[in-house]
């Protein structure tokens, strides 16, 4: 068709290739075809509400689902408004229009579900052909048959008079004939109707639906009747102790539970549910939990949420973010509640979620708190609580993904040294030192090793000697001074050069994902060129001062001394895993045991020389 538009120029009218768009719809708009259960018995839940609404002397609402087994046919009855002729054309029929959608918009109603008008289009994903016998309220002498194999053709005429309400039978594709199976049927009507304020019953059973306690006397609701609400909804985890949320304007009210398993820091074992109102959306919505409760599942109810056209997930827009903050004020205020009121469970909580709590508590000063002195810090000394690791006013922590020769040297002091490498260990130590005025010294950097080392004086030419006979080509030699005086050298890698050099062989793109690359990348970049490994030799060791001494008058011995050191020294920097396969361990201990058995036979004990 063409008209003429302003100015004079002809204005076409688009033309819909409404086989196409049914194609569209109904292949490719849900994800799994398990959804026209849903999309079924929430038009029957709107039809139901909107005939309550209407009409003082609707009957309690009732939807009614069965299964026909072997003759393929899925029934969803209701009792409610049901359509007159006149909309079953209108919404059967059109698509992107519905009767809940035209209603919203008019009475501002806020029970109704759906929006869209294409749950409808669901249907024929799974069915060769679908019946719709529906008799209106307003005309309840007219029962009319709707018949359609596509959606896109269809039929209505008036059938045998059936009381107010809606039936839709579903003549089932043969590769969907299970969706006619009860056992099925009975797990997509717990999973998705289990929050529906209209009973849902399924072959004439009890219904599924349960009763949540915010929607009752939420005010005088008991802690044990939200762990008991959550032990039925939980379906992988034990609930310990659970938590409300509260209505925020409507935006969400419901239920969090902490897991009973124990879980290790990083762990995100999230769930939660979302129901708009009271039809499932998502049970997989992790976002809408903080990302450190990884031992929190939960759901909420809303009625300002936005689902997405197909209503399997909900659109991240000011809304979501909204919840998101109740949501996550609700966790970190029940859970300073828990602690006070319940100090048995929380001890259960913090034993079970001790490494998730402490990366927690970096991101909430009331969660420092209520944790700081509570959960385990992992260290060279087994677990420790925080306030176990001050020396003076020193926290070490050691930045290794493994166990180096820094734990040795701390050992051997007797000091402990915190495993930084650890979900949330350094951040925490951060703030716990802000806190009590304390000094992190970061074992593996420039100022933590200068902390712990210190540099002492030494004659130049010395000092070149060392480096010529302990070094190899990325090490370098530091005189220092430190305790215990029978440790000749301390081997310190770099942490920070390390993780130079591993962006360098871009292995740590893989395991990080390009954005968290991007930005150690910069801070690599920062780093600049410097040694892999510094040699600290400790000028309070009386060995080494000697060894240093016999350089002017028996140089050949002191040569022989060093081989030695240099083999303690390839032994200290082995027990880094990073860098083990870098050293002949072999030609090492050669060389110990030469010097071993030149003391047990009498002779000079020369070291053979390294390999070129």
């Amino acid at each position: 068709m063409t008209m003429e538009g302003a100015g004079g120029s002809p204005q076409h009218t688009t033309q819909v290739d409404l086989g196409g768009l049914m194609a569209v719809l109904s292949d490719h708009l849900y994800s799994t075809r398990d959804v026209v259960l849903r999309e079924l018995v929430q038009n029957a839940h709107d039809s139901i509400a909107r005939r309550r609404a209407q009409h003082a002397d609707a009957p309690e609402g009732r939807i009614d689902v069965a299964a026909s087994g072997d003759s393929r046919v899925l029934t969803v009855s209701d009792n409610g408004g049901g359509l007159s002729l006149e909309e079953v054309h209108a919404y059967l029929a059109t698509v992107g229009a519905g009767a809940t959608g035209r209603y919203r918009t008019e009475s501002g109603a806020t029970d109704q579900i759906g929006m869209f008008g294409l749950g409808f289009l669901s249907a024929f994903v799974v069915a060769d052909e679908v019946v719709v016998t529906t008799t209106s309220a307003s005309t309840p002498d007219a029962t009319w048959e709707y018949r359609s194999s596509d959606g896109h053709s269809y039929s209505v005429l008036p059938t045998e008079s059936a009381p107010v309400g809606t039936t839709v039978q579903l003549y089932l594709d043969p590769a969907h004939a299970d969706l006619a199976r009860s056992d099925l049927l009975a797990g997509l009507l717990r999973r998705y109707c289990r929050l529906l304020p209209i009973a849902v019953h399924l072959d004439g059973s009890s219904p599924v639906n349960l009763s949540p306690p915010w929607r009752g006397d939420w005010a005088s609701a008991s802690n044990t009747e939200l762990l008991s609400f959550a032990k039925q909804f939980e379906t992988r985890f034990e609930p310990i102790a659970a938590i409300r949320v509260d209505a925020a304007d409507d935006l969400v009210s419901g239920a969090l539970w902490i897991h009973g398993g124990s879980s290790y820091g990083n762990a995100d074992n999230r769930q939660m549910a979302v129901a708009v109102r009271g039809m499932l959306i998502t049970d997989e919505d992790t976002d809408l939990l903080p990302r450190w409760a990884g031992f929190v599942s939960g759901v909420v109810e809303s009625t300002q949420l936005n689902p997405t056209a197909s209503r399997e997930s909900l659109r991240h827009d000011v809304a979501y973010g909204e919840a998101q903050l109740v949501v996550a004020e609700a966790l970190v205020s029940g859970l300073v509640s828990l602690a006070e009121r319940s100090p048995a469970v929380w001890q259960r909580v913090v034993e079970r979620h001790g490494e998730a709590l402490r990366g927690a508590a970096v991101t909430d000063d009331r969660l420092f708190d209520l944790v700081a002195d509570l959960v385990p810090i992992p260290t060279s000394q087994g677990d420790r609580r925080a306030a176990q690791l001050t020396v003076g006013r020193l926290l070490h922590v050691t930045l290794g993904a493994e166990r180096g020769f820094e734990e040795i040297v701390f050992r051997a002091q007797g000091l402990p040294i915190a495993r930084g490498d650890h979900y949330g260990v350094l951040a925490f130590l951060r703030r716990y030192a802000d806190r009590h005025d304390l000094v992190v010294v970061e074992i593996g950097t420039d100022e933590g090793n200068s902390v712990v080392f210190g540099e002492a004086d030494l004659e130049e030419d010395d000092l070149a000697w060392l480096q010529s006979e302990l070094a190899d080509a990325d090490e370098v030699v530091v005189a220092s001074r430190f305790s215990p005086p029978a440790l000749p050298l301390a081997v310190i890698p770099d942490r920070e050069a390390e993780l130079r050099e591993r962006l360098r062989r871009d292995d740590l793109r893989a395991s990080t994902g390009d954005g968290p690359f991007a930005l150690a990348q910069i801070h690599a970049d920062s780093i600049g060129e410097r040694p892999l490994t510094r040699i600290y030799v400790n000028l309070d060791c009386p060995t080494m001062h000697r060894v240093i001494e016999a350089r002017r008058r028996d140089p050949a011995g002191a040569v022989r001394a060093l081989s030695v050191l240099r083999s303690i020294k390839d032994l200290m920097a082995a027990s880094d895993r990073g860098r083990a396969g870098e050293r002949d361990l072999a030609a090492t201990f050669e060389r110990v045991m030469a010097v071993v058995d030149g003391v047990l036979l009498g002779t000079t004990g020369t070291a053979p020389e390294e390999p070129s």
